[in-house]
């Protein structure tokens, strides 16, 4: 009998189970930065005071900025030139280069650039732009398509902005909603020359948004002005129908339709013959034998008559209108507004962000659901079809992608609402929430004019902001007005006994409600 080592058992492992970890905390996607910029220039200080973010774009973000010595507001993009690749700083670079030689009514002027340290340690390049508080064509298009009239106008200087910039010898190459932005005045400015180059570079780079691409540039060919018109037709065509030509779920289908120029007109929108022949002479597959700008500029969808525009009407504006011109006597009992909105911001990729006096928090997202923090760990989320749902934030991971994202958009805006900054309306007590009679209010409407945003909530209320900050809040059906004063002090009248200090307010606000609001 032989004698063998046995080999010793192995030990079993044990599964230990693993210690409960506590949820991280979601981190804001806006990076710190100072509240004051300061450019040190051979002794020559400008300080730009940060008051508000604006949005994001591939590697930089923007926030509204104001000059401390001369109270302008500007834009400042920002990018921590520490984080980014070496090929983003060579776009980063080629933008300043030509957006600084640059100087045309419908482009975002070019202020000044420089750069500097934040607490992070991080290299911060600031760019200060124009300021367009009109938003971009992108947040038009989400709420509402643009009617062919409005998008004549819009193409028109989109199309003066291209052409200036061509003759300048450059290449936008990245033309598309989302770089058309707006005035306070509806001008148009294009922005974001992040992708441009100077025509006569041969570099051969497949850059732009895929629903815009040109055929040449995705067959290898590089960019030439009549890529830009190619990305032209197809935001004149986005603007219209609400959608890209040429849009699917799937890149590579997209890139198919690209490629043979296949698109259609949806038969549930109806345009005019004269626009669609300005489209698809435009978005032709071989360049050459797309139109020019001039041939664009006299095509006959610049010459034909358009019927007058549609009305959009709030709830409340038959009454509201009655008590206006009515001298009839009214019933005189009223309560001040108990719920209004002190602070808001608007993000084009996301939607609509505020606070309510009361501490509640609201997002109006551009898909039309809606979120309101009812307590520091629960949400009501409203379905685009109405049906409501509690959420908890210790049970995040438990729902769906799309839900989890936009519970984190909303906690992300709660942190970023400064104590106290950008108010349009005074803050109110803590106890101000027990006196609610409808504690989950919310907004459900939103809009902006020239000179005003609105707020349309659901318990009837509208709240209205002017650019030279005054404010109204509307309730009882128009019957009860209140007025917020630039120093966020708060009046209230009945319609019939308003003081004639407000009338021009509210007489806008009537008139406003019976027209189009772009």
């Amino acid at each position: 009998m032989s004698s063998e080592k046995t080999k010793p058992k192995p030990k079993l492992k044990t599964k230990l189970k693993p210690k409960p970890t506590k949820p991280k905390p979601t981190k804001p996607n806006v990076f710190e930065v100072p509240d004051f910029l300061t450019k040190n220039s051979e002794g020559v200080i400008t300080i730009y005071e940060v008051c508000e973010y604006l949005g994001k774009g591939s590697y930089s973000q923007c926030f509204k900025v104001k000059n401390t010595e001369t109270d302008k507001y500007y834009a400042a993009k920002i990018t921590k030139i520490n984080k980014v690749s070496d090929i983003c700083l060579q776009f980063i670079d080629g933008e300043i280069d030509i957006h600084s030689k640059l100087n045309h009514p419908n482009i975002v002027k070019f202020i000044d650039t420089f750069k500097l340290d934040n607490k992070m340690k991080d290299k911060l390049l600031i760019i200060i732009l124009e300021l367009c508080e009109g938003g971009s064509l992108k947040s038009l298009v989400r709420k509402k398509r643009i009617n062919e009239k409005e998008a004549r106008y819009y193409l028109l200087g989109i199309l003066s902005g291209v052409q200036y910039i061509h003759n300048k010898y450059y290449i936008h190459r990245d033309i598309k909603i989302e770089n058309i932005l707006l005035t306070r005045d509806n001008v148009v400015k294009i922005c974001d020359f992040g992708m441009a180059k100077y025509e006569r570079d041969t570099q051969i780079t497949k850059c732009g948004t895929p629903n815009y691409i040109s055929p040449e540039v995705l067959c290898g060919c590089n960019n030439t002005y009549l890529s830009d018109i190619w990305a032209i037709g197809v935001t004149l065509y986005t603007m219209i129908i609400g959608k890209p030509p040429f849009e699917t779920t799937n890149i590579k289908t997209t890139y198919s339709r690209i490629k043979s120029s296949t698109f259609d007109f949806p038969d549930r929108i109806v345009i005019s013959d004269s626009v669609k022949d300005l489209i698809k002479k435009i978005l032709v597959i071989v360049p050459e034998n797309r139109l020019k700008i001039n041939e664009i500029m006299e095509h006959s969808f610049f010459k034909i008559e358009f019927p007058p525009k549609e009305t959009i009407r709030f709830r409340i504006n038959t009454t509201f209108k009655t008590y206006l011109d009515s001298d009839s006597s009214v019933d005189t009992t009223f309560t001040e507004p108990v719920t209004w909105i002190t602070q808001y911001f608007n993000d084009d990729k996301f939607g609509l962000f505020y606070k309510f006096n009361n501490g509640e928090f609201g997002a109006l997202y551009n898909d039309n659901s809606i979120m309101v923090t009812i307590h520091p760990d629960d949400i009501i989320y409203i379905k685009r079809s109405g049906r409501r749902e509690i959420l908890k934030h210790n049970n995040i991971k438990k729902y769906s992608k799309n839900i989890n994202k936009k519970m984190k958009l909303i906690s992300w805006a709660i942190k970023f609402f400064p104590a106290g900054k950008n108010l349009i309306g005074p803050i109110g007590q803590l106890d101000q929430l027990d006196k609610c009679d409808n504690k989950n209010i919310f907004v459900k409407k939103w809009t902006k004019t020239k000179i005003a945003i609105f707020f349309h909530s659901n318990d009837n209320k509208i709240q209205i902001r002017f650019n030279d900050n005054n404010g109204i809040i509307i309730a009882a059906d128009g019957r009860i007005i209140t007025h917020i004063s630039p120093d966020l002090s708060m009046n209230t009248y009945l319609l019939h006994n308003i003081p004639t200090s407000i009338m021009d307010y509210i007489k806008y606000i009537q008139k406003t409600f019976e027209i189009n609001i772009i």
